[in-house]
């Protein structure tokens, strides 16, 4: 890690606007309202989320793309991730994967990995990955696919590779959201 210097990157990304039918009816209903502004809160996270993981795979180092080698992810892959981290002397804690339905599902099929599994119940019936190999894990389909070589391609019928992505959230640029405004009008 290099302490001599600090880059900090801020953009400043904005959303085209979201037409909101009869306002005054929406507004005087709290549960309506409550409804169009968790949409709204959910387009920009798919938008911050998706920009940080493309962000990711375009910046990592080559040494640290690491292959699946075969049609599925495996325990054995995760940990594969997580001694090239150690060796890379990223610190253990707040590590975090991002990994797809597909390779979600190909974790949850392993043999090895079935008492692992009964004894984190109560995370499994919520949905959720509990942490394993130091990861913790978020879902997600909005994981960019690159091509064979790791690389996202600007023609997006190229990009057919399923990635799952590890990071550590200390290492990630500062995301600051500065004001979010939901502004109506009528015509």
């Amino acid at each position: 890690v290099s302490k001599d210097g600090v880059q900090l990157d801020i953009y400043e990304y904005t959303y085209g606007p979201i037409n909101i039918r009869k306002i005054d009816d929406v507004q005087s209903n709290m549960s309506l309202l409550q409804k169009h502004v968790d949409e709204i809160t959910q387009a920009f996270v798919e938008h911050i989320f998706t920009s940080s993981t493309t962000h990711i795979i375009n910046n990592v180092d080559a040494t640290h793309k690491l292959s699946w080698g075969g049609a599925s992810f495996s325990f054995a892959k995760l940990r594969e991730m997580r001694n090239t981290l150690n060796d890379a002397k990223v610190l253990q804690d707040g590590r975090y994967c991002a990994i797809g339905p597909d390779a979600e599902d190909n974790i949850a099929a392993e043999d090895y990995l079935k008492n692992w599994f009964a004894v984190n119940q109560s995370f499994i019936q919520n949905g959720q990955l509990p942490n394993l190999s130091g990861f913790g894990f978020v879902p997600s389909v909005l994981i960019p696919l690159t091509t064979a070589a790791g690389a996202i391609d600007p023609i997006p019928g190229n990009n057919t590779k399923k990635n799952v992505v590890a990071w550590r959230k200390n290492h990630m640029h500062l995301v600051i959201q500065t004001e979010m405004e939901i502004t109506g009008s009528e015509r």
